[in-house]
């Protein structure tokens, strides 16, 4: 039988070795002691002291998009995994200041006040309500070459360049700082999409659907071992 060694131990290198597994020798290895990846399900994959052992706690990927992961959502219930449907909302707190996805949130006494007391919160909250629609028209729209950053076409609101950063940063499991050079195509496709706001959650924690992938076996993982160096021979 053919061998394959399968670099990283994240969802992607465990999906695929498990699709593989039936024709192709299997091997994943992950320089870490933990699988998962971005997946990081605390009391799933990773432990934390301050957290009970009886509460599942995302600190990475946090669900899954229904419209944009068809095949994702396909091996999930190829694996009998429990999800529940829910519509997530994205807020940004900046500089002391909170900036909600939905304007109806605003309608509290205390930021109210703060509205009324601090002209610049007011006006930078005004901005980005008449910037918003304009600016994902401007993303849904672009059709420029596949090598170019999203942050390319950030516009001059500060406020709302870090709203759509801080999305990409969800959706991409990115780290925030760093998703401003996710590339524009495939932040492009995936803001088409936000008008299908149902994403899946699942039930026991995002990591036990790889760990069921894991526990089916029929492919060998080798954890903690650390820079895998590769030699090719001809």
């Amino acid at each position: 039988m053919e061998r394959l060694a399968i670099i990283g131990g994240g969802a992607s290198g465990l999906i695929a070795a498990h699709w593989l597994r039936r024709r192709i020798d299997v091997t994943v290895f992950e320089k870490r002691a933990e699988l998962g990846g971005n997946v990081r399900t605390v009391n799933g994959n990773v432990s934390s002291p301050s957290v009970p052992s009886d509460l599942k706690l995302e600190t990475g990927v946090l669900g899954f998009h229904k419209k944009s992961g068809p095949v994702l959502h396909a091996l999930l219930e190829e694996l009998g995994t429990a999800v529940r449907t829910g519509q997530p909302t994205a807020s940004l707190y900046r500089q002391g200041h909170y900036y909600p996805s939905n304007f109806t949130d605003l309608m509290t006494p205390a930021i109210m006040m703060q509205l009324v007391k601090q002209p610049a919160y007011r006006r930078n909250m005004n901005a980005l309500r008449s910037d918003y629609a304009a600016s994902f028209r401007r993303f849904t729209r672009w059709d420029g070459a596949s090598e170019e950053q999203v942050e390319a076409l950030f516009g001059p609101n500060e406020t709302l360049n870090d709203f759509i950063q801080s999305l990409l940063a969800l959706a991409f499991s990115s780290p925030f700082d760093r998703a401003g050079s996710i590339p524009a195509s495939f932040a492009r496709q995936y803001l088409k999409t936000l008008r299908y706001p149902d994403w899946s959650y699942v039930e026991g924690g995002v990591y036990s659907y790889l760990d069921s992938i894991v526990r089916r076996g029929n492919f060998n993982v080798e954890t903690d071992c650390g820079p895998v160096k590769l030699r090719r021979h001809d």
